[in-house]
């Protein structure tokens, strides 16, 4: 029999750790979240122990030093209130509101800087015949009938007249004119050698406008052809709106829309040139486009175009007066075409 003995277990306890305290002090914490701006009340703060170590610098002991001031920043609920993050309220400045950049129109996207989108009307044959689209280059032509006029009424000439008699009243025994007659254009006198005398001449009809052509603004820009495309949820006073069709009601069918012939086009131009467009228009001139090659960008020199320079230029006679002339009828009214009657469904 094998005899033995085991050895004894010997158990020793384990040494505890103390944990060394932080030390704490108290500082005054935001309470609550506190907007930028707001006015401290004791209701939005309080103090609370805060680990020494990670204090921040300027944090506030005393509650009291924060009421009555006004938060410069924000400051979240539990964040210790520094003495930088107040300041007095009447020396609050509120900060500049960051301005709010909208996306703007397609037509100002369009635009060169310096330049300007201006509006005008067009008609079949002041538009090039309907050719123009956005992105063409255009001239201006502009056409102006000139009237002599008198400088100091700035009305059409000849003036009118009456000839006036000095009369005296026989009751005030004062003097004065009283017209002799109806008034009467205004002419001049000369002598005419066949009657071997004076003769008042006047103008047998009213005074005929003098027309002047020019080239004027050269190589717009194109923006739009017609009315810009109205965005959705935008509304324009004077502008039809489409009636929406209820929910489950059937879609009216009705004719296509006739498409209509745009009436105006955007153009991109200098400033000073868009206030000799608006002057144009005002005045009503006779004002029409002509139509650039693609890429031409040259600077024409033109003369102004009248009937003297046409005669001139182009070698027009002056036709002899003749004894006879050829007979040719006088156009009357036009024949009214009828409108074609539709067929019958």
């Amino acid at each position: 029999m094998r005899s033995g003995f085991a050895p004894a277990l010997s158990l020793q306890a384990t040494p505890t750790q103390t944990a060394t305290a932080v030390p704490r002090s108290f500082v005054v914490v935001a309470k609550v979240d506190i907007p930028e701006g707001s006015v401290i009340t004791p209701a939005l703060v309080e103090t609370r122990p805060w680990p020494q170590d990670s204090i921040p610098e300027g944090t506030l002991i005393d509650p009291t030093r924060a009421f009555d001031q006004v938060a410069l920043y924000d400051l979240a609920a539990g964040q210790p209130v520094v003495a930088s993050a107040l300041v007095p309220a009447d020396e609050y400045v509120p900060p500049t509101p960051t301005p709010i950049i909208l996306p703007g129109s397609l037509a100002g996207k369009l635009l060169e800087p310096g330049r300007v989108a201006l509006a005008f009307p067009v008609d079949r044959y002041s538009g090039v015949a309907y050719a123009l689209r956005p992105g063409d280059h255009v001239d201006v032509l502009m056409s102006l009938l000139l009237l002599d006029v008198d400088q100091d009424f700035q009305a059409r000439l000849p003036n009118s007249g009456q000839i006036l008699v000095l009369t005296r009243d026989e009751v005030t025994e004062e003097y004065h004119f009283v017209p002799l007659n109806t008034m009467f254009p205004v002419g001049e006198t000369t002598a005419d050698e066949v009657l071997d005398q004076l003769v008042y001449v006047v103008a047998s009809e009213d005074q005929r406008p003098r027309l002047v052509t020019q080239l004027t603004i050269q190589n717009a820009t194109v923006l739009g052809v017609g009315a810009w495309p109205i965005e959705e949820g935008v509304a324009l006073a004077g502008v039809p709106t489409s009636t929406p069709t209820p929910q489950g009601a059937a879609t009216p069918v009705g004719p296509a829309p006739t498409l209509s012939p745009p009436d105006m086009i955007t153009l991109s131009v200098l400033p000073q040139d868009a206030v000799a467009l608006e002057f144009m228009l005002s005045m009503g001139a006779q004002v029409t486009f002509v139509l650039r090659g693609l890429g031409d960008d040259t600077v024409y020199q033109t003369e102004p175009m009248t009937l003297d320079f046409i005669m001139e230029r182009y070698g027009v006679p002056v036709p002899a007066k003749l004894p006879v002339v050829i007979d040719y009828p006088t156009p009357g009214p036009p024949t009214p075409t009828p409108s074609p009657i539709p067929p019958e469904d």
